[in-house]
């Protein structure tokens, strides 16, 4: 099967998932993936630490999606 996507947003962490949310009004298709699974019967609790820092912030300002 085949997918078109106009955005691949790889890595789910904090940063991937809040650019995955603020594009969400958008009119385009969006696929995010990562190693880890999206989904289990119980979640657990992600131990990555957080990457979303001042030059991450700075990124999603100038795109104009920081807010």
């Amino acid at each position: 099967m085949s997918h078109q996507y106009d955005l691949i947003i790889i890595g789910s962490g904090l940063a991937g998932s809040s650019l995955a949310v603020t594009l969400r009004h958008l009119p385009i298709r969006i696929a995010m993936l990562d190693t880890q699974p999206m989904s289990q019967p119980q979640p657990q609790a992600d131990q990555r630490p957080i990457t979303l820092n001042h030059t991450s912030q700075q990124i999603l300002q100038t795109l104009g999606l920081w807010e």
